[in-house]
């Protein structure tokens, strides 16, 4: 019996940057969102500083801060919470 490849054979066992950049943008999306509507401080704080150490400043804000407070649109409360949390994290990191 072959073994199975995880990846393509004529690929060099790496995953394509973008999309590895796009999987743990979404992921980091989910848990922010998860933690601020479910008032889950540290879930929400893992994923703000994973966000900052995976992506710089505008990326992070691009890929991961934007999409996430636009999927709590109607939910005011957890919007406001990882708004917030961001802000207070982005002033750490920033200087």
């Amino acid at each position: 019996m072959r073994p199975r490849l995880r990846y393509h054979p004529l690929s060099d066992g790496e995953a394509a940057p973008d999309r590895v950049k796009r999987r743990a943008a979404t992921r980091l999306i989910d848990q922010l969102v998860r933690g601020a509507l479910e008032a889950d401080s540290v879930r929400l704080h893992g994923a703000i500083v994973a966000t900052f150490e995976l992506f710089p400043g505008a990326a992070a804000a691009d890929l991961v801060f934007e999409p996430a407070l636009a999927a709590l649109g109607g939910r005011v409360d957890a919007r406001e919470r990882a708004a917030a949390a961001i802000g207070r994290h982005r002033r750490i990191y920033a200087g």
